[in-house]
């Protein structure tokens, strides 16, 4: 049964009537922070990871094009 304006509520269904259970009667389940941490640490773990390799990629491209203006020329004559 629900409640609504003060009176229970039933609601009838094909055949049978069937109460609905109150919202108060219905217990929330208890929130679980140790998985919302690890979510958080998960996030900010491949954040980080795909800044590490942003920079790896920005630094290797510094290299290559800095790398055959700075190697010697390899001339055999």
């Amino acid at each position: 049964m629900r409640r609504a304006g003060g009176y229970r509520v039933r609601v009838w269904t094909a055949f049978r009537q069937v109460p609905l259970p109150h919202l108060d009667d219905i217990p929330m389940p208890a929130p679980n922070y140790s998985f919302e941490k690890r979510q958080r640490e998960l996030a900010k773990k491949k954040k980080k990871e795909e800044k590490d390799a942003k920079k790896r990629a920005e630094r290797d491209a510094a290299r290559t094009d800095a790398g055959p203006e700075d190697a010697p020329a390899d001339t055999p004559e």
